[in-house]
């Protein structure tokens, strides 16, 4: 039911809390425990329950399972950008971890790409536009959750910086070239419905806004519209 509601399924996002919470209530040593604590932070994030999420991502944070604990990690630095302390920290837990398997090397760079952003929001453009270009230059683009990262942390940036096409183009690459990531996929429509405007590219902009409400019609973004 959660995952259903994330891609836009009939089963509302409070409709599939209901159902995790109660699971989670009744089954706290469950092995699935970390999984649906993770499935109920999404589905904070899609109601805008931002407060909520953080809290069930700082349950994962103390997972044993690199994958829970990482992404937890993540996801904190992720909702936490209006705080930039808080959210390099997070991103600094993963990059500091002494582990080198394949999923903390994969959070590692997904960490690395999103201290770029949070550089570039923060106004050190000329860092973070180096950093993102060069991992996008030098990592493997079968890598489509990186890469719809890089792509969209570059969009943020460049929107930040008022670069509408530059902006553009990098959400662009997330919408034409890694929508199977669906929740960067939401994002990346999201802004090209407004640059498209800003643009006055009123049809693409339409486009993108409609796209976003069919495939995406319960995500954190589509609610933004």
């Amino acid at each position: 039911m959660s995952q259903s509601s994330l891609r836009g399924g009939g089963t509302t996002p409070q409709e599939a809390g209901a159902v995790v919470t109660a699971f989670i209530d009744e089954h706290p040593t469950s092995w699935h425990l970390h999984p649906a604590v993770e499935q109920l932070g999404k589905l904070y994030f899609a109601i805008d329950r931002t407060d909520l999420a953080i809290g069930q991502f700082a349950k994962l944070t103390k997972s044993s399972w690199p994958r829970y604990r990482l992404n937890g990690s993540l996801q904190l630095g992720i909702l936490t950008m209006d705080k930039a302390a808080d959210a390099n920290s997070a991103f600094d837990s993963i990059l500091n971890s002494n582990s080198n398997d394949d999923v903390t090397q994969l959070y590692k760079l997904l960490a690395k790409c999103q201290k770029a952003r949070l550089a570039g929001i923060e106004g050190d453009l000329a860092t973070s536009l180096s950093e993102l270009n060069e991992m996008i230059a030098t990592e493997n683009s079968d890598n489509k959750l990186l890469f719809a990262h890089l792509y969209n942390a570059l969009g943020a940036v460049h929107q930040k910086n008022s670069n509408w096409k530059e902006a553009r183009t990098a959400y662009l690459h997330t919408d034409l070239l890694f929508a199977t990531e669906s929740e960067l996929h939401a994002e990346a429509l999201f802004h090209l419905s407004k640059i498209w405007a800003k643009l006055e590219e009123t049809d693409r902009a339409a486009a993108a806004r409609d796209t976003l409400k069919s495939r995406y019609r319960n995500s954190y973004w589509a609610g933004k519209l």
